[in-house]
């Protein structure tokens, strides 16, 4: 499954604080069917494989992401305009104490403001995404950028000459007279070629530009393993996934990913203004919520002219408030654990795969059991073999 575009249509409106949700009265905590010795097991098999994987070792090789991005996002900010005035967010599992396994992966957010000025944004109910409309493209006329055009324009005369250029088991999206034949998704039958092309040369060259900035700021110690980017295909446009991936190979030869999305401040306010019927996307309720809400929120780029509201910064501030020991985070990390061993994933395409559980349902199902049961005690002893009940997540 994939992430919702727009989550506050799952999230946000799923949470109790939210909605005024309430737990089932019919549900009767002492029919769960947890014995003493059965929850004792759980517990056992939860301590022992869904401990958050931070020692000294993982400690160091999170303090040299963290510097290695932030001497990244400091590089862009200075020497490229497309990146002015950029915030770097640390996100996902490892920085919410949410990870399993092996420190082996970490989440980064480049906030660009520059994006916000230069765009028109607004809500485009039909698709529950976010309407996303580039007014000027001045501020991305710096390297790598420019070549990125020049490699693409001599590519469109390659198509223009009625020449396939398909890498074997991809199929490239570009404009061409017969759109079917290159199997252009349907969103984009009625698009100007000319409109979401600049934009998808604009994100491969930001892709470009920060795998550059990452080679630059490596450790001396550490190895980059070269990733070549690719023109955008139709699963980029498909949104498998926003994010640009990068591996890295540490100093004890072990393969870190590093995942960086680009983001654009948006605010409720003018979002709201700029929709000519928001109450398609968002219940009554939230109406007024966000006309009183001046709060920032993140908008990823998913194609060249949607956009998803991300809301890991909020994700990561609601986990941070309890300790990574804390029986709530072991209940959930537990549950991912026996998510990737029990349940079935699906194959979207030849190198990738989704669970059919989607771990950002996973955190909204807790965040939901967080606002109902705030107390620690309600975590502990047999308790957490309860707040592990299917039956009790459907209630």
């Amino acid at each position: 499954m994939k992430r919702p575009c727009f989550p506050y249509q799952f999230w946000m409106q799923d949470l109790p604080w939210s909605t005024g949700a309430k737990v089932n009265p019919d549900w009767d905590e002492t029919d769960v069917g947890i014995t003493d010795s059965l929850n004792q097991a759980i517990i056992s098999i939860a301590e022992k494989e869904a401990q958050f994987p931070i020692n000294e070792k993982g400690l160091a090789i999170q303090r040299k992401m963290g510097k290695l991005l932030e001497n990244v996002t400091e590089d862009l900010k200075t020497n490229h305009k497309s990146f002015k005035d950029s915030t770097l967010y640390y996100t996902g599992s490892m920085y919410e104490g949410l990870k399993i396994d092996a420190v082996d992966e970490f989440d980064f957010m480049i906030e660009m403001p520059v994006l916000s000025k230069v765009a028109d944004i607004s809500m485009k109910s039909t698709k529950q995404m976010l309407q996303f409309e580039l007014k000027d493209l001045n501020p991305f006329n710096d390297s790598p950028i420019e070549k990125v055009k020049v490699d693409a324009a001599n590519i469109q005369e390659f198509f223009d000459r009625k020449s396939k250029f398909v890498k074997p088991g991809e199929e490239w999206i570009f404009p061409g007279d017969d759109r079917e034949s290159w199997n252009i998704p349907a969103e984009f039958n009625n698009t100007d070629p000319s409109h979401w092309m600049n934009m998808a040369i604009i994100i491969r060259a930001f892709g470009l530009l920060v795998q550059e900035k990452i080679q630059h700021h490596l450790p001396r110690e550490w190895k980059f393993i070269p990733n070549e980017f690719g023109l955008v295909t139709i699963d980029h446009f498909l949104q498998h996934k926003s994010a640009f991936t990068f591996d890295i190979v540490t100093g004890e030869n072990q393969i870190v990913n590093i995942d960086v999305d680009l983001c654009l401040p948006i605010y409720n306010l003018p979002l709201l203004m700029n929709s000519s019927d928001p109450g398609d996307i968002l219940p009554e309720d939230f109406k007024q919520r966000f006309r009183d809400n001046p709060s920032i929120h993140h908008a990823i780029i998913r194609n060249s002219n949607t956009l998803r509201i991300s809301l890991s910064c909020k994700e990561k501030e609601a986990f941070t408030k309890f300790d990574s020991d804390d029986p709530r985070k072991l209940c959930m990390r537990f549950f991912k654990y026996l998510r990737s061993k029990f349940i079935t994933h699906l194959k979207w395409h030849d190198d990738a795969a989704s669970c059919l559980v989607n771990s950002y349902h996973i955190k909204t199902i807790f965040l939901y059991l967080f606002e109902i049961y705030p107390e620690q005690s309600s975590w502990n002893g047999t308790n957490f073999g309860i707040r592990l009940k299917v039956k009790h997540f459907l209630c």
